[in-house]
Formats: C-alpha cells, structure tokens, sequence
C-alpha cells in the first residue's frame, strides 16, 4: 500500500507544487472514477473529489493501462522475491489477442480506436512485411516460440499410465486456401491423440535457436509408398451378428421411457433416462495432443498408408490398441488399404472407427432411404417445409432430422400404447363380468 501526504496547493500524485509551471487539470465526476479504478488496480490510497487540481501529466500517467501492468508486475514480482522459478503472466492471460484490435509486435491495443495518430494501428500494405521481420529476428537471434515447444514436446504423450486410453483422429487440413495467387497454401493430413481420463502437465519451453533440421528430426514421419492394389473389399465377409438381448438388462428401458409419453406428469428426457439409470465413475475429461502433419493430399492412399503405418508405431510405445477415427471419405480409403493387407500385419489390427458426425449422417440417411414409400415424408411436411424434409431425410440437416424422428417415434408410440392399454382394458373387464356371473 502507498500512502501520500499532500495540501490543497500539492499535486495528489507527485506532492509537488501545483504552480510550478505544470499544467493541471479540473477533476469532474466522470475523472475522479477513473482514478478510483486505477487506485484499485495499483492498491494505492489516493483519494480525490470532483473539483481538485492535478497535473494533467500526473493523472494520465496514473490511468495509464501499460503504466498499471507495470505496476503490477513490480509488486508481484517484489512478494516473491525476484525469484526464478516465478511463472510469467502471458498477454493472453488477460485478454484474447485479436489481429485487428492489438499491436502485432506489443500486444497493446488501440485504446483511441484510432483518434489519436500516436496509438493508432496501421495495417500491413506491403508483401515484404514477413521478410523483414524475419530478417530482423535472424539478426537478433530470436526463436519463435513454436518451433521451440515443437521441440520441446515432441509426439511423446507425457506422464501416460496403463489404464488410460488413446484414441488416435486423423482429418484433411487446409490453411489459407483462398488467396489472389494461389501460393502459401498448405493442404495435407493432420492427426491428433486423445488420451481418456486426462493428464496433467507442464512443459517449461525455452528460448532456443531451431532449425528445420532439430523440428524434421523430432516429428519426421516416414513416407510408406502404396504399392500393393487396394481391393481387400473383394474379400470383405459381414459377420453374423450375436443376439445379446437375454444379457442386456436395460432391454425394456426404451419401452418404458415410450411408455412415459402417454402420462400428463413432467418425465426426464432420453439423456436424463440414462443418467438415472446407470452409476458409476465417470472417466473425467480427455487431453489432446497435437502429432505432426504430413504435407501431401490427404486423399492420396501413399499419404493414408503412411499415415496408418505412423500412428500404429506411435502406439506400440505405449502397448496401447490402436483406434483411429477418420471422416468418411478417409474412413474408406483406410478401410480399403487395411483390408488389402496380409493377414500378419499390423495394420490389420487397428480398430477403424467413422466419425461421430459422418456416422450418424450416415444412420439418418439409412432410415430416409428405407422409409422412402411408407409416407414418413408426408408426416414430417406437416411440421417442416418440403425442401427441408428432402435434406432431413438424406442426413444432412442431421439436427431437424433428430428432432423429426424423435417426433414421428413418440407420435406413433403414443398410438400403439393407446390401443394395448385400452385393449387390456377392455379384457379387464370382460373378465370382470365373466367371474361375476360364474358367482
């Protein structure tokens, strides 16, 4: 805390004399909340009233957002002693950093919103920007910080354990694929990994010199030419499917929660349904880690193969089955490669999955081809336009879809639990009377 003894002819700031030749300022109501808030952030005891005089130096100094950040870094970094081991505050900590709104090279933003020529940010006109601030890094011997947690972190996965489980996704990238030349885009296969339940950790990345050499060397991926034809689906057989309804005990949880539509009482949703019916831990939240791209079409079967081949490696340093996800065009080309592979490699172990949102664009366009002749389009035109049925029904407006069927489904229960309850009902009494007749 900072404590300032002043008179009325001091400056509350500085405690200099007002007249000394500075200029000062008449402080209003809308100035002295400035100050308070400012006072605030500083955890200083400066208090003021509208009509004081101060130097007009003075105030913007202390009202200042750069000159309070200082402040605060001072403070903080006195109560812990100056010492090493201090985690420094990042700029995004505070506030998302925004391309239009902050400084590229300090991070402050334009708090003028361009009134003032001093603060006001200037966009970049020319195309030999990058080539200088390169140039100017090379000659400071800076490091970008990418390249240094590139080689910091490396595709190992940190602090992993036996019970956790890695799923691997894999996906077409694209970046800045809309330009006037056509140059400097970037479009190839970027995988990630997903490790269930999460783990914890920290990484201090230093400031170092990179080349391209130390990156190619830690997330170097090998390219594995195709050369074997990819018609393993010739071979492909379906599987009989076992019957395990007799061990599935949550077998009549779908009929009684249809059952609950007919009652006028408030009932819980499907996810409310199985929320309540199930126990147990929940596994807790997942970490992501970024793996290394490959800069090739990512449609290309070489780049799918050597993408296969790559993560299959990745997962035998950690003993772990390899589960990849890909979107659905990938998804075939995988499937179609694995396949055509003999019968002892590794890849024939990878359990293939399609993406959640493929997979169920995929379900709900199954039940709009299979109940194209049974009038369900002429049932959901009540309730939504005709255009959008046609999408609903060919999986791609997946949220109407959902929505629809859910409606058709309770619609159509609601109709069969009428009739069975109220043909029970029927058989109720009939037997009612037969028994009072036989007495």
């Amino acid at each position: 805390m900072f404590f300032f003894l002043f008179s009325m002819d001091d400056c509350v700031f500085c405690s200099e004399f007002l007249g000394n030749g500075g200029q000062t300022t008449k402080l209003g109501a809308k100035g002295c909340d400035g100050i308070r808030k400012a006072n605030d952030l500083r955890q200083a005891d400066i208090s003021v009233a509208p009509g004081q005089i101060v130097h007009t130096k003075c105030r913007k100094n202390f009202c200042s957002q750069l000159s309070i950040e200082l402040d605060i870094r001072k403070r903080r970094y006195d109560c812990t002693g100056g010492s090493s081991g201090t985690v420094r505050a990042r700029r995004s900590a505070s506030s998302a950093f925004h391309y239009s709104e902050h400084c590229l090279l300090c991070g402050t933003p334009d708090k003028y919103q361009g009134k003032q020529k001093t603060h006001k940010l200037l966009p970049v006109r020319t195309m030999d920007f990058q080539r200088k601030v390169t140039e100017s890094c090379v000659k400071r011997n800076d490091a970008w910080y990418e390249r240094s947690a590139a080689v910091a972190l490396g595709t190992d996965i940190p602090n992993y354990r036996p019970e956790q489980v890695i799923q691997y996704m894999a996906d077409n990238v694209d970046h800045n694929i809309r330009t006037i030349d056509g140059l400097n885009t970037f479009h190839g296969m970027g995988m990630i990994v997903s490790v269930t339940p999460g783990t914890q950790t920290s990484t201090r990345v230093s400031r170092v010199s990179v080349t391209p050499k130390d990156v190619v060397a830690v997330g170097r991926i090998n390219i594995r030419h195709l050369t074997s034809p990819c018609n393993g689906l010739d071979t492909l057989r379906y599987e009989v499917l076992q019957d395990e309804m007799e061990k599935d005990r949550s077998t009549n949880l779908d009929l009684l929660w249809k059952l609950s539509l007919t009652l006028r009482s408030r009932r819980a949703a499907w996810s409310g349904m199985m929320q309540a019916v199930h126990t147990g831990v929940h596994p807790g939240q997942s970490t992501v880690f970024l793996l290394p791209m490959i800069d090739m079409n990512s449609s290309d079967p070489t780049c799918i193969y050597s993408t296969l081949t790559f993560l299959c490696e990745h997962a035998k340093q950690y003993n772990a089955k390899v589960i990849i996800t890909f979107g659905q065009p990938l998804w075939w080309k995988a499937l179609t490669i694995i396949e055509s592979q003999p019968e002892g490699s590794d890849l024939r172990q990878i359990v293939l999955r399609m993406g959640g949102f493929h997979t169920l664009m995929s379900f709900l366009g199954s039940i709009g081809n299979i109940m194209s002749a049974s009038g369900l389009r002429s049932v959901l035109q009540l309730v939504y336009a005709e255009n959008t049925v046609t999408h609903m029904l060919s999986g791609k407006a997946y949220d109407r879809a959902i929505r629809g069927h859910l409606l058709v489904d309770a619609a159509l229960n609601t109709l069969l639990a009428e009739r069975i309850l109220g043909t029970l009902c029927l058989l109720a009494r009939r037997l009612r009377m037969m028994v009072l007749r036989a007495l």
